[in-house]
């Protein structure tokens, strides 16, 4: 489970000290999502485009690639916001909701912004 605090409680100074955990630091992964303040989030394309159309066309178009030659994808969401939607559908990944306020935030972006 995830440790992160719930997203509005973070001052925005601390949010890039966020470092993803796993499964989110993977090295076998194919691409990078990278939060607003700069964690990066290895992931797998065949997983996002399954269950986004959205990332299913992104991934159609030229990427920025990072120091390891990976797809890097940049997002406007928190690395707490970012963790925390990706552990719903990545295989691996436990969903952490700490608060009832946060699952309507967190499936927002899910349904509204990435189609999920």
């Amino acid at each position: 489970m995830s440790s992160l605090p719930p997203p509005s409680s973070l001052p925005a100074d601390t949010v890039s000290v966020i470092v993803p955990t796993s499964p989110f630091h993977s090295p076998d992964t194919d691409v990078i999502l990278r939060s607003s303040a700069g964690a990066d989030f290895r992931s797998y394309r065949a997983v996002l485009s399954m269950v986004s159309p959205v990332f299913r066309d992104m991934f159609t178009l030229p990427q920025h690639t990072s120091a390891s030659a990976l797809p890097v994808v940049e997002v406007s969401e928190t690395a707490a916001v970012l963790d925390r939607a990706l552990r719903f559908f990545r295989p691996g990944a436990q969903p952490a909701v700490p608060t009832l306020n946060e699952p309507r935030e967190i499936l927002s972006i899910l349904f509204q912004k990435y189609d999920i």
